[in-house]
């Protein structure tokens, strides 16, 4: 019997503060590609790494989905606050991100008001800018009894989780 390869609509990053990560990472379905990004690690190169090892494999992921804690305007992985001065100051970083997606790749922040307010709008717009890619992050809370629901985002990037 011959397997075929599902190549992956998605790349979830979840950082490792997430309550029940593990099991958030468990329950994804074939197309999607996991990370778990520990406290103490550099996350944007274990991305960026992540990235490029699936496009050796002819994989380049359509969404690129931050599971994270957040405030307005950032958030927060591998123990590291990522707003719109981590942005700039990791330029680079973010443009490997989105050369990682697939040409019509789209990023979404799953962080608890991330894009809410001023701040939130102008991060996601920044790090849109840098990943070259739209962006989506939520203008509310998310969590439990909270629709998870992005629609602040930069172009086409809104969805639903």
């Amino acid at each position: 019997m011959q397997t075929t390869m599902i190549p992956p609509t998605r790349l979830v990053v979840v950082d490792s503060y997430v309550l029940d990560a593990e099991k958030l990472l468990a329950g994804m379905d074939l197309n999607t590609r996991t990370l778990l990004v520990d406290r103490d690690e550099a996350a944007l190169f274990q991305v960026v790494f992540t990235l490029a090892a699936l496009a050796k494999e002819n994989e380049r992921p359509a969404a690129l989905d931050f599971v994270t804690h957040g405030r307005p305007g950032a958030i927060f992985l591998g123990g590291r606050t990522i707003d719109v001065t981590a942005v700039e100051e990791d330029a680079l970083l973010f443009g490997a991100i989105g050369k990682g997606l697939a040409p019509h790749g789209v990023v979404h922040l799953w962080s608890r008001d991330a894009g809410t307010g001023r701040a939130g709008r102008a991060f996601v717009n920044r790090l849109s800018r840098a990943i070259g890619r739209p962006v989506a992050g939520s203008p509310r809370r998310l969590g439990a009894g909270v629709p998870w629901t992005l629609d602040n985002g930069s172009r086409r990037a809104a969805s639903e989780m």
